[in-house]
């Protein structure tokens, strides 16, 4: 078989057991797809494997993972189901690491943003190249959220990629990424998960305070908020000045409790009103220790894999 460093298929790929017909076998060139094991037609993708798909099929030789992969093969049968597991592809969760986001990769064309951040300077390079406009919305946000950051550029030396920034004082620096703050780095991490091209589906950031400094939080929330006309956003936080933000409603707010073993999540009832009407937010609730959680956590009724 023919697949890059990172497990990504470049052309046609086999596993033939010769003369032993009590192995499993498959061969893939192009869309043509033959296997001795019995299941749904799998849905495969161009840069995938096959290999794992069979390998978790197999139940009597361990010649492979013997966990079984069947989303996959369902998703060649239904295309509902193709369509669930498109979207379960596209749900990320990061923790962004600085250090991370600070590494020069290999310079690759990927399609995702790790959860560390560790290849962002090859997803800043994929929006540079395929989505100029988002490109520059990351820039805006970025000089808003870092004064006196004018610019952040992906650029290649030899087989790997940089970040590379502009900052302004009394004269014009350029800056490697082991020379900016760790707030500026994971800045720009978030504002990566969330503009990535292609997008996705939901994004799920832990701590997303952590680093920032709290008067740039609230330029971070206006940023995220505008991301939400391209995908949809969770984000934990212990940050008061995080959840002040007017898009940070009761209605969106959870609340996780570690009790008795377990978490359980709570919504929150509507908040109170202050004297002169205005209201309080929900950081500014807890920052009071004073946010107003149901009695009862939330439950769900039925199966979460009902499908009418």
């Amino acid at each position: 078989m023919n697949i890059d460093e990172h497990g990504n298929n470049r052309g046609a790929e086999e596993y033939v057991s010769g003369s032993d017909t009590s192995l499993p076998w498959f061969r893939r060139v192009g869309s043509l797809f033959e296997t001795s094991v019995s299941f749904p037609k799998p849905s495969l993708e161009e840069d995938r494997l096959a290999l794992p798909l069979v390998a978790g099929a197999s139940r009597t030789v361990k010649w492979g993972p013997l966990v079984s992969r069947r989303l996959p093969l369902v998703a060649g049968a239904s295309p509902l189901w193709a369509a669930i597991v498109e979207a379960v592809r596209r749900v990320y969760t990061y923790r962004l690491i600085p250090d991370k986001i600070a590494e020069e990769p290999l310079a690759l064309e990927e399609r995702r943003l790790k959860r560390d951040g560790g290849n962002a300077a090859n997803m800043l390079h994929v929006v540079q190249k395929k989505a100029p406009d988002v490109f520059r919305t990351i820039q805006r946000n970025l000089e808003a959220i870092v004064p006196g950051i004018m610019e952040v550029r992906s650029q290649q030396r030899g087989t790997r990629r940089c970040l590379r920034f502009k900052q302004h004082g009394e004269r014009t620096l350029h800056l490697d990424a082991s020379q900016v703050s760790r707030g500026t780095l994971r800045a720009l991490g978030i504002l990566l998960a969330v503009f990535q091209h292609p997008p996705p589906l939901l994004v799920f950031l832990e701590e997303v305070e952590d680093s920032i400094h709290p008067m740039a939080t609230a330029v971070l929330m206006e940023a995220l908020e505008e991301s939400l006309d391209r995908t949809r956003i969770v984000i934990t936080s212990h940050s008061p000045s995080a959840l002040m933000h007017a898009a940070v409603t009761p209605e969106r707010t959870r609340v996780v409790r570690w009790e008795l073993g377990r978490s359980d999540i709570y919504s929150l009832r509507p908040l109170l009103p202050t004297p002169d009407e205005t209201g309080l937010s929900v950081g500014e609730f807890l920052q009071f220790n004073a946010l107003p959680i149901a009695d009862e956590p939330t439950q769900v009724h039925g199966s979460f894999f009902s499908v009418e």
